[in-house]
């Protein structure tokens, strides 16, 4: 040891241990001797490897080693049976061992920002994570039976994702899913099964269509469809009864579904660039409505309801104003008269 520094015999009682941007390099095996350590951040240190020490740390409650140049993680994390945060996002990941699976007590896993083609599959087994963050990655699936029963957040945008595996239903606590930025073609029919789903992000993918049973999502709050390739709605979207907030700009819709009259808490609605000639009646019933875009649509003048909406609730439309407008024909036709 350098002069002046600590031995690790007097480290040896330390619980948390912050060594980061501290340009490391390497870290010693005799690490393995600091065994009261509940936190250890080694963060921006450039470090390409993780020594197998590391898995005699049985007390670690944190490791977090985000912006370094680690390329695999060591079998032997899965010694941290106490492990409830593994932080590791902005790395050269390209592999994760199978051991991963082995971290009984792990809430939230960060991977984010690496090169990653595919999660381990004993993924599956980690029954008390809580956040999945994997997006900026190269996946192109995920594992086949995903039993993760306790899951809040799944963040899988940035990925080359075609499709979703078919046993989504296992996720009954699952609250925020953020598939944008795939290559989504279609979605499955348990994804309809998320009953606590509040928000569903799925712009940015090759979605063609939707499930039938879309309305079964009725704890839904947004539902974000932007940059896809959706012809038209299900009549069941008018079933998602805690529905605040709907984007469907970007796709090739020619109409909107009656049922969509039926979302009474819908306060924003994106409908940009789409195919639309004309809209629903129910639209000028919508009170809850505060904005309501339809810009780069094929829309004449507004229905005389949806006027009188905007004007006695404050809805704020944004919309092309057609080159004879309402006003415009109302005058030409009492002038006429």
């Amino acid at each position: 040891a350098a002069a002046g520094a600590p031995s690790f015999d007097a480290l040896r009682g330390l619980e948390r241990l912050a060594l980061g941007g501290a340009g490391l390099g390497r870290l010693p095996g005799r690490l393995r001797e600091l065994g009261a350590l509940r936190v250890l951040s080694l963060e921006d240190n450039g470090l390409v490897e993780m020594p197998p020490e590391i898995g005699f740390l049985t007390q670690l409650l944190e490791l977090n080693v985000w912006n370094n140049k680690l390329a695999t993680l060591p079998d032997s994390i899965g010694g941290l049976c106490c492990l409830t945060a593994l932080r590791a996002w902005k790395n050269c990941l390209t592999i994760l061992p199978e051991s991963l699976g082995e971290l009984a007590a792990l809430r939230e896993l960060r991977l984010e920002c690496n090169r990653l083609a595919a999660l381990p599959a004993s993924l599956a087994r980690l029954d008390e994570l809580r956040e999945l963050h994997v997006w900026s990655n190269c996946l192109t699936a995920l594992p086949g039976r995903l039993r993760l029963v306790e899951l809040r957040e799944l963040h899988l945008e940035g990925n080359r994702l075609s499709a979703l595996p078919d046993c989504l239903e296992n996720l009954v606590e699952l609250l925020h899913a953020d598939l944008r930025n795939n290559a989504l073609e279609g979605l499955p029919p348990s994804i309809c099964d998320l009953s606590e789903l509040q928000r569903l992000r799925l712009s940015h993918n090759a979605l063609s269509t939707l499930p039938d049973s879309l309305g079964q999502l009725f704890n839904l709050r947004e539902l974000h469809l932007s940059h896809n390739r959706l012809t038209a709605l299900p009549q069941s979207i008018g079933e998602l009864a805690s529905l605040t907030e709907l984007c469907v700009d970007d796709n090739k819709l020619s109409s909107l579904p009656e049922s969509i009259g039926q979302l009474d808490r819908l306060s924003i609605l994106r409908v940009d660039r789409n195919e639309i000639s004309s809209l629903p009646e129910c639209l000028g019933q919508m009170s809850s409505l505060r904005e309501l875009s339809l810009q780069g649509n094929l829309l004449g003048a507004l229905p005389e309801n949806l006027r009188q909406l905007a004007e006695e609730s404050g809805l704020l439309i944004e919309y092309d104003i057609p080159l004879m407008g309402y006003e415009d024909r109302e005058e030409a036709s009492a002038s006429s008269s």
